[in-house]
């Protein structure tokens, strides 16, 4: 979920840099706010504070100058020190109850890494859309986008690639070129193939996996870590609660749609797929027979992955419609966010519960396995919320707000376009969970002195952090593909481009016209989800 792909000389001089300069930073932000400086009307002795020590883990956050975890505990030991809140005020939101949202999907996708059930999902869907060159891409990308809807991007992506790698080397032997006495002639690696439409398959595979595991990670609120972010700084700062169900409403249709677009640009604008003719059946029947060979290699279901699907779908039926059945049965602490959390965790519970082989003690899930949840990325999480919570109490926020009272003359959608484009363009070169956990506070604060609907500028921060299109150090799935070696930057940057423009579109699109139908349905539901 972090973007870990820059150049390792580079990272190391920015982090040398971002470890000095945030100190220097944050002490100077303080002397200009304590000043008055800054002409930030109302910002209390404490609220300078509060901005000094957003300043020093914006700078830290941004650079990387230490991991993001440990910039994230920065509020336990400041804000007592700086006399802003009690550590009790400043901790409780480590323990916010998205979190446990997170930790649940996180053991989910544990035991379907655990049991192999991912990868049995991914080859049936590859199977049922077909194995013709551009329905195969197609295969690849829904396949990769249905599993990063639950698990994580990366996650997906590290899965996707060895199929999608025995595909295109399949194909691509099915071009090979006759030079007598020459082997290596004959079957030539994909990227350096001597025909264009084998090289733009493999362009396709991956670039489009890429992507595709980006986009599903949009449809569900535990798809990426900014989604999960947003949630929460929502929930805290009480401005919104978007139920499970609410956000699929809102979310799954545009990244359907945004899937569709990326498939369509890539097979048959910048990379055509038009393998000859005469190969395209014996093809289509070596690929199919080698997925069936795939599939029939994991053997018959195995009762983990029968254990961890009926836990699974026994989740997302709870995200669905445990609202209205909590409504029904007059179950009053199960709400809103909360019921996310509980259905997750109570999910996460039973895979400990349920045995798949009583004599040996084998369990779905065990502590093993489970120790390899990213606590880091919790840590963030809490961070980012306790330092919104400190913004909060000081008043900082809503200085910060007026301060920038001149965006009420825009139109919202203005508004929200030059926001998403912004975030999307700086996405591109830093850690999509450190963007958003530095700019929701700020643009909260923003959005509460603006006449829009509640979460409207919110929103296109954890999206547009995640719809970074154009380079490998973009997001963890593009590099992961960039290191297959059959695309080169310039491959990814250009489609990418038209990418990031859409999807900046999209999501302002969507925001615009589906947020506000989104709400008021969620608040005139049994499910109670709405603003509070």
């Amino acid at each position: 979920m972090d973007n870990d792909a820059h150049n390792p000389g580079i990272t190391a001089r920015l982090r040398w840099v971002g470890l000095a300069l945030g100190p220097i930073a944050a002490v100077l932000v303080y002397a200009l706010l304590a000043a008055r400086g800054l002409n930030l009307g109302g910002v209390s002795e404490a609220g300078a504070r509060v901005a000094a020590v957003a300043t020093l883990m914006g700078v830290w956050w941004l650079s990387e100058a230490l991991p993001l975890a440990v910039t994230a505990m920065l509020p336990i030991v400041l804000f007592p020190t700086l006399g802003v809140m009690p550590v009790k005020d400043a901790a409780a939101p480590f323990g916010d109850d998205l979190i446990f949202l997170f930790v649940g999907g996180f053991l989910l996708q544990l035991a379907m890494e655990r049991w192999g059930l991912h990868r049995r999902i991914a080859l049936v869907i590859i199977l049922g859309v077909g194995t013709r060159p551009a329905r195969l891409v197609g295969g690849l990308m829904l396949a990769t986008a249905i599993l990063s809807m639950w698990i994580s991007n990366a996650a997906s992506a590290a899965m996707m690639l060895p199929i999608g790698v025995s595909l295109c080397e399949l194909i691509a032997s099915r071009h090979r070129q006759a030079i007598p006495g020459d082997e290596a002639a004959a079957h030539p690696p994909v990227p350096e193939h001597p025909d264009p439409h084998v090289r733009n398959l493999g362009k396709c595979v991956m670039i489009g996996v890429a992507w595709a595991a980006t986009i599903g990670g949009i449809a569900t609120p535990i798809g990426t870590a900014p989604n999960v972010l947003l949630r929460g700084y929502l929930h805290e700062q009480g401005i919104a609660t978007l139920s499970f169900a609410q956000w699929m409403m809102l979310c799954l249709p545009m990244s359907a749609g945004f899937l569709v677009l990326a498939w369509a640009l890539l097979t048959g604008v910048f990379f055509p797929l038009r393998l000859a003719r005469s190969a395209a059946r014996a093809e289509a029947a070596d690929e199919r027979a080698l997925l069936v060979e795939e599939l029939r290699a994991l053997g018959p279901v195995k009762r983990g992955e029968w254990a961890t699907m009926g836990v699974f779908s026994l989740a997302v039926f709870g995200w669905l419609f445990g609202g209205s059945i909590a409504n029904a049965l007059g179950l009053k602490y199960l709400s809103g966010s909360g019921l996310d959390s509980v259905v997750a965790m109570t999910a996460g519970v039973l895979l400990f519960v349920i045995p798949v082989d009583v004599k040996r003690q084998v369990f779905v899930m065990d502590w093993k396995h489970a120790a390899r949840l990213p606590y880091g990325v919790l840590l963030l999480f809490g961070g980012g919320l306790s330092l919104a919570a400190g913004m909060r109490a000081t008043g900082l926020d809503h200085a910060v707000g007026a301060s920038l009272g001149g965006l009420h003359g825009l139109h919202p959608v203005v508004v929200m376009l030059v926001l998403t484009a912004v975030v999307v363009a700086l996405s591109e070169f830093m850690s999509n969970t450190a963007l958003t956990v530095t700019l929701l506070p700020i643009v909260g604060a923003v959005e509460r002195t603006l006449s829009v609907a509640p979460g409207s500028l919110l929103l296109p921060v954890a999206l547009g952090a995640s719809c970074a299109f154009m380079m490998p150090a973009g997001t963890p799935p593009s590099a992961i593909m960039f290191a297959s070696g059959y695309f080169g930057i310039r491959d990814m940057a250009r489609p990418g481009l038209l990418v990031n423009a859409i999807g900046v579109v999209l999501i302002t699109v969507m925001i615009y016209t589906g947020l506000p139908i989104v709400m008021a349905w969620g608040s005139g539901s049994a499910g109670g989800a709405g603003t509070p």
